[in-house]
């Protein structure tokens, strides 16, 4: 409800992306209701989307909205989310302990992912929100970042060196039965603090450009700043 938002208005207002933002809501009063599972109206704009980038959990919608993310899915467009059978991992537990350590981004990776597009301009991520548990990532998934846990809720704590390292953005290809190759990018980040983040929104806009084969567009010092309150 505040990063999406944030993402579409930087998207559009610094890139020219028409983007529209879907919100749940509670059909008795048409209200923005977050916990409400079971309605998100305006998914026929996914007929006409380039690309779809996903910050939801626990829903069950109506055959008549999945059909939507089916037909998106089965065209093979690019996604940006979060969940394993396209992404190559699902929500699994909390790595770091919750509200209480943070996350910090170790960018510096094998030396065959230094040039990618999606990392161009990236050096310092560091997250409100923990690390978090990847147990199965599909073997096909290639992890840009990892992540350790912070023992602190600022940027300046210390890294908690005894809990073991976690995946925390990858790419990978996915293609269901029937359907078109497509490419996604997925990460454990991205909540609306996180996105207070300069380098986290780099890393997803050029997450946009790359879904989009734009990569050649992206620069270092890509336009990332925040539209707006």
């Amino acid at each position: 409800e505040e990063g999406m938002p944030m993402l579409g208005k930087l998207l559009a207002e610094h890139y020219g992306f028409t983007c529209t933002v879907l919100f749940p809501i509670e059909p008795e009063t048409g209200n923005i209701v977050p916990s409400y599972q079971n309605n998100i109206p305006g998914l026929e704009h996914l007929a006409k989307a380039d690309l779809m980038i996903l910050l939801t959990r626990f829903r069950e919608l109506p055959d008549e909205q999945t059909k939507y993310f089916h037909d998106f899915i089965m065209a093979g467009k690019p996604i940006i989310g979060f969940g394993q059978k396209i992404l190559g991992e699902t929500w699994v537990a909390h790595h770091g302990e919750h509200a209480k350590e943070g996350a910090r981004a170790l960018i510096d990776g094998p030396a065959q992912l230094a040039d990618h597009p999606i990392l161009r301009g990236v050096n310092d991520i560091w997250t409100a929100s923990d690390v978090y548990t990847v147990k199965n990532l599909t073997q096909d998934s290639q992890v840009l970042v990892y992540g350790q846990p912070t023992k602190g809720m600022t940027p300046d704590t210390p890294l908690i060196w005894e809990k073991s390292v976690m995946p925390m953005a990858w790419t990978k290809d996915y293609q269901v039965e029937g359907g078109k190759k497509g490419k996604a990018f997925a990460t454990t980040m991205g909540a609306s603090v996180d996105l207070q983040s300069d380098d986290l929104r780099r890393l997803i806009v050029n997450a946009v450009f790359w879904g989009l084969d734009m990569s050649d567009q992206i620069t270092p010092d890509l336009n990332v700043s925040i539209v707006g309150p």
